[in-house]
């Protein structure tokens, strides 16, 4: 397997790790949508995604720090 092939498959799985996490937070925050916030729930998912990837990079030996978007509600 070349070096591209290689890449390309991690990019895969990396990208199927992402969709499996959405799917999980959907499903825990998914009362909240029964109560009409939605709208909520988009802008925090997409902050816990973020927040899961900059701990994956800090567990792996990244010193960054940790970043959120400044969510208007």
């Amino acid at each position: 397997m070349d070096s591209d092939s290689e890449e390309e498959q991690e990019w895969e799985e990396f990208d199927k790790a992402i969709g499996q996490y959405r799917l999980k937070l959907n499903d825990v925050l998914f009362p909240l949508r029964m109560y009409g916030q939605g709208h909520y729930v988009d802008g925090v998912s997409e902050e816990l995604v973020s927040l899961g990837i900059q701990l994956h990079l800090r567990l792996s030996g990244l010193d960054i720090p940790y970043e959120c978007q400044d969510l208007h509600w």
